[in-house]
This record gives C-alpha cells, sequence and structure tokens, in this order.
C-alpha cells in the first residue's frame, strides 16, 4: 500500500463513529475499522490517542458501555445478559472497570437504581440519552480544534495521517 493522500484526523474519527454506529452490535476489529478508513491500523491508533487521548478499543468499549446505560434506562426489566447481547458487551473486568469509572459504580448498582420497582428517577442517573457515536466524536473534534488542521498541518503535529491506495 502506497500512500497517496493525505485526510485531516476529524475525517478518520467520523469514519470510525459512523462504522460504529453502522455495524452496532456487532464486533468492530481495529484492523477493519482502520481498513474503512483507508489507514494503517498504526495511524488510526495514533489519531485516536492524539485526538480523543485513549486507543480506539477503548473508545469503541466506552460508546457501548453507553448505549448499554441506555439499553438498562430503556428497559429495566430484562436481564444484564440481554442487554449485554443488545449492545456486545460481555462483562469482561475491563468492562466492568470502564463502567464504573464512567458511571461511579458497578453495572448492577446502575441496574438496580433504574429498576421501577425501586422507583427511583432515571433523572438521578448519570447517562447520555442520546449516546450516539457520531455526535460525540463531533464534540470531541471541536473541542480538540482538529477540524482546523489541514492535512498537511496534522501530518505535521505528527498525526501521521495518509490515505492509503489499495
Amino acid at each position: 500500500m502506497r500512500p497517496s493522500t493525505f485526510v485531516s484526523a476529524a475525517d478518520i474519527l467520523r469514519k470510525s463513529a459512523s462504522l460504529f454506529e453502522q455495524y452496532f452490535p456487532r464486533p468492530l476489529a481495529i484492523a477493519e475499522l482502520a481498513g474503512h478508513c483507508h489507514v494503517s491500523p498504526k495511524t488510526l491508533s495514533k489519531v485516536f490517542v492524539g485526538v480523543v487521548g485513549e486507543a480506539p478499543s477503548t473508545t469503541i468499549k466506552r460508546w457501548r458501555l453507553k448505549k448499554l446505560a441506555h439499553s438498562i434506562v430503556r428497559k429495566p426489566e430484562e436481564s444484564l445478559i440481554w442487554h449485554g447481547v443488545e449492545t456486545g458487551i460481555a462483562f469482561t473486568r475491563l468492562d466492568k472497570r470502564l463502567f464504573r469509572e464512567m458511571y461511579c459504580q458497578d453495572v448492577c448498582s446502575f441496574k438496580r437504581a433504574c429498576d421501577p420497582v425501586r422507583q427511583q428517577a432515571a433523572s438521578l442517573i448519570p447517562w447520555d440519552e442520546h449516546c450516539d457515536a457520531t455526535r460525540e466524536i463531533e464534540l470531541i473534534i471541536q473541542a480538540s480544534g482538529c477540524n482546523q488542521l489541514g492535512p498537511i498541518a496534522a501530518n505535521q503535529a505528527g498525526l501521521q495521517i495518509e490515505l492509503a491506495c489499495k
């Protein structure tokens, strides 16, 4: 693969969010995501770490966890396993740690707080009601200012963003 054209970090992030939303909840490999964005997995990782502040796999995991929280709030009567299948969450150690980091409580406590029998208002539960990856990426792009960087400026910033010919 020979680099032919430079693209911006914002374009790569937008394509990543779009593919995530398009194929949700099925698993999404980093190589598949990079191929969709026409960059190498290494370049994709550099863009995510440089702009979002974390690896693409962690960002995707956070998006899934937001979808999980949204699913639990919408249908608290369903089991956690059902919500996991609906959102592609396997409840690994990383899933649980990130969920606790994002919502300041474990998944079971969150689900109990959403239980209509306990009559807790959904407004008391911290969650993103939109849980839209594309919307989140746009906010990150705005906050980071990477949209103002042209392709050459982004490349000079060390982001090594190249559109590869197949």
